[in-house]
């Protein structure tokens, strides 16, 4: 079961999914696939499809990284 729901804003691992800088994004929809892209091992761990940059401020960048498994990402507190 995926531990992210639509509208967490996580820091992405660099590298991860299909951009490859870090930074600090909001997972935009509620489609993900129900399998790690990193194979880490975590049967609860998902695939997020997109995730949208935002700044500081939370303000979207217009930046996108795409198939970000949940391993990869850090809860935003």
């Amino acid at each position: 079961m995926s531990k992210f729901k639509v509208g967490d804003i996580v820091k992405k691992r660099q590298y991860s999914g299909f951009i490859t800088r870090e930074g600090i994004y909001k997972i935009s929809d509620d489609h993900f696939s129900p399998w790690c892209l990193e194979d880490c091992g975590d049967e609860d761990c998902v695939e997020w499809n997109t995730l949208w940059e935002v700044d500081e401020n939370g303000k979207e960048t217009g930046a996108i990284a795409c198939h970000v498994s949940e391993c990869c990402m850090e809860e935003i507190k």
